[in-house]
């Protein structure tokens, strides 16, 4: 079994309003990998030129996921437990590079990192660290309790 783009695009149609407001493009994915645009929007940032830290916040929390589910072949339900960022410099409102890394894959929990780059740059601009939890699926025996 793959997760697939079409599976990934499937899972960014389902976000929260606010979250889709990114308008991800996935440019690439492997297993526990992937490569995302978030193309320039004066929304999300602020009166001074710069990217807002909740868009960056937002776009970890998102594209993590999906990442985890390249790697496990599949998606699962999962919730965030742990969730920590960075900001090293400022990205101006612009396109937006993004890759996706798995550090751990497990059973229960997966941990991903996720760095920010204002486009064709080299400098990170930011970078997160995101654990998540599977859940019980509704018919396990773990959910019954």
């Amino acid at each position: 079994m793959a997760f697939t783009m079409d599976d990934a695009q499937a899972f960014l149609d389902r976000l929260a309003p606010f979250a889709a407001r990114l308008n991800y493009q996935i440019d690439q994915m492997e297993a526990g990998a992937l490569k995302v645009r978030i193309p320039k929007n004066a929304e999300l940032g602020r009166d001074i030129g710069i990217f807002c830290g909740q868009a960056v916040m937002t776009a970890a929390d998102s594209l993590g996921p999906i990442c985890v589910a390249s790697a496990a072949g599949e998606y699962r339900d999962m919730t965030t437990v742990d969730f920590s960022c960075h900001f090293l410099r400022a990205l101006p409102v612009d396109d937006i590079d993004v890759e996706v890394s798995l550090i751990k894959g497990g059973r229960q929990i997966s941990v991903v990192r996720v760095d920010f780059r204002a486009a064709g740059e080299e400098r990170l601009s930011a970078f997160a660290t995101v654990t998540y939890m599977y859940l019980p699926s509704p018919h396990s025996p773990a959910s019954s309790q």
